[in-house]
């Protein structure tokens, strides 16, 4: 028996090399503790002001959160004889080695790949060459259970530890092979509801970014809702850029910054595995061939969308050539 608490591998993203150890607390707990106490006892609440002194330098409340529940897990830890563990996976997507590829959220990558393959998005601000850290949700499970195992089992001390799981100095997949290998699976299986040919282009200028993205986002999707409002149709496109939006900026700071995300204690634990268990809770990040992934991901995305997998592809291939015209 252990007591798990699943964080982020972007908790203390301020470092560029995030190790397996816990990291000083944003504040004091007892401070924390008092400010949400106040915020509770306050009808109007705490000041936006007071939050954001509190939050500083972490990217926004998720972070800050996460990185606060460490330290209180750590706190808990030496409290108690149980075993503690915090888990730290990094960007989770689809699954892989699962027979049915599934996805169980609409954030992040999810927002943004989506939005591409459907045509709504063509720009995107980041560098091209920088490591984008994906995990597949079913291994970072299997990599969670291999790291409750080992510690209950093979522990050398009651002290808390931290498991990170990552594939950036493990199996890296750079920006640029991301959009690669998403444009050809998406050109190969064009979706129905694409409204436009899918094209993508990557920036690192902010001013050339925002050029384009003023031009081939903001104006026509101003222009298309404002036509369908004259038309007694609801706008689309805009409430679609707003989110789209919201997390772009997110997974574009992710994807500008050079983080290498270390997981060594998971990489030893494989050695400690048995062939069975390694064949039934694989996670082992080194055996993902990205493509494939990728390939399983945007079935996913279609089965999200309720749209029919791969095996379509005359009708779609048709609709695609249309569209491109």
């Amino acid at each position: 028996m252990a007591f798990v608490y699943v964080s982020t591998a972007y908790s203390h993203h301020y470092n560029q090399t995030i190790e397996e150890k816990f990291y000083p607390p944003p504040a004091d707990l007892k401070l924390i503790k008092d400010l949400i106490r106040a915020d509770e006892e306050n009808a109007a609440g705490v000041t936006e002001e007071v939050v954001q002194s509190m939050v500083d330098k972490w990217i926004n409340i998720y972070s800050f959160s996460k990185a606060t529940t460490e330290e209180l897990v750590r706190d808990f830890a030496r409290k108690t004889s149980l075993p503690c563990i915090v888990y730290r996976p990094s960007i989770v997507i689809s699954t892989y080695k699962e027979p049915i590829p599934w996805i169980g959220n609409k954030n992040g990558p999810v927002v943004l790949i989506s939005a591409g393959m459907n045509g709504y998005l063509y720009v995107l601000y980041w560098y091209e060459h920088v490591i984008i850290d994906m995990i597949p949700v079913d291994m970072t499970i299997n990599g969670l259970l291999a790291a409750i195992w080992d510690f209950v089992v093979n522990r050398k001390s009651n002290e808390p530890q931290v498991y990170n799981y990552a594939s950036s100095d493990w199996n890296p997949l750079k920006t640029f092979e991301l959009c690669a290998h998403s444009r050809d699976i998406v050109h190969k299986n064009p979706s129905v509801k694409a409204v436009w040919y899918p094209f993508l282009i990557c920036s690192n200028n902010i001013l050339i970014f925002l050029l384009l993205h003023t031009l081939w986002h903001v104006l026509p999707s101003l222009f298309i809702d404002l036509f369908r409002l004259l038309r007694g149709k609801k706008p689309v496109l805009t409430r679609i850029l707003v989110n789209v939006t919201k997390n772009y900026r997110l997974l574009s700071y992710l994807a500008c910054s050079k983080w290498v995300i270390k997981a060594d204690k998971l990489k030893e634990i494989q050695s400690r595995m048995n062939k069975v268990d390694l064949e039934e809770f694989p996670c082992d990040l080194g055996s993902v061939d990205w493509y494939k992934s990728l390939e399983k991901f945007i079935v996913a995305l279609r089965k999200l969308q309720n749209e029919p997998p791969y095996a379509s592809k005359p009708p779609y291939s048709r609709q695609s050539g249309r569209i491109e015209i």
